[in-house]
């Protein structure tokens, strides 16, 4: 009797001490199992917010258990997302394409106000705009993924197909020795190399030439948010608090990157990469995660204007909102709003493109014109000092020598050669060559 009173209190004790941890640890109930978060390439400052997220325990607070998985470009997150590998990613504009065209992922948080994208080119390419790509040799990751690179193409009108666009090799080396032209590159990575080395370059911004896009995007699918809707938060507000401690404290990072995650780069190349990601992110001036539903409709329509998909139908839904306190008429009127805004703005931007077109075809013209009357200033000059020569009694084989003369510095490359015709209009007899060897008019005289 003694041992089941005993019993029985020990289960009484067992069940209010583990109702009290519940009490004081209620994060812990969120998720039982670990959970992925798929990068977008290997670990680097890139993504400090996570390493921090993970090393400072927030992750833990919000009672999650999280592996962070570096990529590879055999590794793509959007991929390892929709085939279940991983509950989470890290994508660039690919993100919105793979909406747009029907997947059920939806954008969580942006960390990069300004994509990182560019094309560097080695400065005596002499590759200073889009057009200069033309028949030149491009390395990119691809249509899908360069998305910035497509659509400025687009806006400056340039066909793809003019260009011969190359699979990546992700060795920056290549464009150092010369295999390409031009590199697809992230502006806080690929630069700190080619400074290194000594390589005077040139950069290609999408963001000079009218595309500004969102990269580095935190998402999930549709199914997680309907399945989860706790544990999406929960990672997304212990993300962001990781990316508030990790732009605060990069030294730190940087030697976590390099001390436990064995990166490769230096600690000069991490502290480059690090203040380069502050433009980029602008955590001074904006709030970290923070998404613009104009931006994303924007990015939409520049997508459908260069023909990547066929419309815009599905980016309702592709912005992560938490349930609670959301109202939806709201937020569906607030995107009609700012669609017809964006509708406006790209109306306004086509009028000022065309104008600006026109602007260029003028300068075109006016320069072509300025070409052809200065060539018939100097012809005209060119004449005036003939007929003054002629004036003042100058023999005629020097005349025309001068003449020939004359001729050729008109026209660079020209060798010329004056022929006369004896009297009787039979013959014809050197005049003047004064460029050309002399077997050519001795073979000339008589003939």
């Amino acid at each position: 009797m003694r041992f089941n009173l005993d019993l029985r209190n020990s289960i009484i004790i067992r069940i209010k001490l583990s109702f009290l941890v519940a009490l004081l640890f209620p994060c812990f109930s969120v998720s039982a199992k670990s959970i992925h978060l798929q990068l977008r390439w290997h670990h680097q400052f890139q993504f400090a917010g996570y390493y921090a997220a993970l090393e400072k325990g927030y992750y833990k607070k919000a009672g999650l258990d999280v592996i962070i998985h570096n990529g590879t470009p055999e590794k793509m997150p959007v991929k390892e997302v929709l085939q279940g590998h991983a509950q989470y990613g890290v994508a660039n504009s690919e993100l919105l394409l793979e909406r747009l065209r029907g997947a059920p992922l939806v954008a969580l948080a942006v960390i990069f106000q300004h994509s990182p994208s560019v094309l560097l080119a080695r400065k005596e390419t002499e590759i200073l705009s889009p057009d200069d790509l033309i028949g030149k040799k491009v390395m990119m990751l691809g249509r899908y993924v360069d998305a910035d690179f497509i659509a400025m193409f687009n806006n400056e009108n340039l066909d793809i197909k003019d260009i011969h666009i190359m699979p990546s090799s992700f060795e920056i080396q290549d464009l150092i020795d010369g295999k390409v032209d031009a590199f697809n590159s992230y502006i806080s990575n690929e630069p700190y190399y080619l400074k290194q080395q000594g390589v005077e370059f040139t950069t290609l911004n999408p963001r000079n030439y009218g595309v500004d896009f969102y990269s580095d995007i935190l998402f999930t699918t549709e199914d997680e948010i309907k399945q989860h809707p706790e544990r999406v938060k929960a990672f997304l507000e212990a993300s962001l608090d990781g990316w508030r401690y990790a732009m605060a404290h990069s030294q730190e990072i940087i030697d976590l990157l390099l001390n436990k995650y064995k990166v490769t780069k230096t600690r000069e190349h991490l502290e480059f990469e690090a203040e380069a990601m502050h433009s980029l992110i602008l955590p001074d001036l904006m709030e970290l995660g923070h998404m613009n539903p104009w931006r994303w409709q924007h990015m939409a329509e520049t997508f459908v204007q260069a023909g990547m998909v066929e419309n815009d139908h599905l980016l309702q839904g592709f912005i992560y909102m938490p349930e609670s306190g959301i109202d939806k008429e709201k937020l569906s009127q607030y995107l009609k709003v700012t669609a017809s805004v964006a509708i406006l703005l790209s109306f306004i931007a086509l009028i000022l493109y065309t104008a600006n077109q026109k602007i260029k075809q003028e300068n075109r013209r006016r320069i072509a014109i300025e070409k052809e009357l200065r060539k018939r200033t100097d012809e005209l000059a060119l004449h005036n000092q003939i007929l003054q020569q002629i004036n003042q009694g100058i023999a005629l084989p020097k005349l025309l020598e001068e003449l020939a003369c004359q001729v050729e510095a008109l026209h660079p490359g020209m060798l010329c050669s004056i022929l006369l015709l004896d009297k009787e209009g039979k013959h014809l007899q050197h005049g003047a060559a004064p460029s050309l060897p002399d077997f050519y008019n001795q073979a000339i005289n008589g003939l």
